[in-house]
């Protein structure tokens, strides 16, 4: 079986967090599923992949690169998990995930605290595939990276 190189390994990471975030733009613009808060911070999370695995290729330090991909990637798995949580009722997200209500005590105050509510909550799942939502997806995905990366770092190429 060939082996993992660094430059392999930082390669590899960067494209499938690339692909994740050409897949949720694609999600987004193409076909209007708007994300909630917990989306976006997973997008940060592949955004941050992928530009340290593009400055680690371009500076040639791809091993440093490598590790820090991998926590990037460990830091969108636990995004993807909490996500996951909150989808599935295990426990509540935060305010801006699926809105608060307890702060209106007259009309005007319920009214204003509707209107600043995000427009999508995580706690509901707004698109599945095989009974699996998106946030479920993600985090199949960065496990497997994270897998991978920790292989490609076990070379000492």
């Amino acid at each position: 079986m060939p082996s993992i190189t660094s430059r392999g390994g930082c390669s590899v990471l960067a494209a499938l967090s690339l692909a994740a975030l050409g897949f949720a733009f694609v999600s987004q613009y193409g076909f209007g599923y708007a994300p909630c808060e917990l989306c976006v911070l997973q997008r940060l999370c592949h955004g941050a992949v992928v530009l340290v695995g593009a400055a680690a290729l371009a500076s040639r330090r791809e091993r440093p690169g490598l590790i820090f991909e991998c926590v990037g990637v460990a830091l969108c798995l636990a995004v993807s998990i909490f996500h996951i949580g909150v989808e599935s009722h295990f426990w509540a997200g935060s305010r801006e995930c699926v809105g608060d209500t307890s702060g209106g005590n007259d009309l005007a105050g319920l009214t204003k605290q509707i209107l600043s509510a995000p427009v999508v909550r995580c706690d509901e799942v707004r698109w599945s595939f095989l009974g699996l939502s998106m946030a479920v997806w993600d985090a199949i995905l960065c496990l497997a990276m994270l897998i991978f990366g920790l292989a490609a770092l076990r070379r000492r190429r």
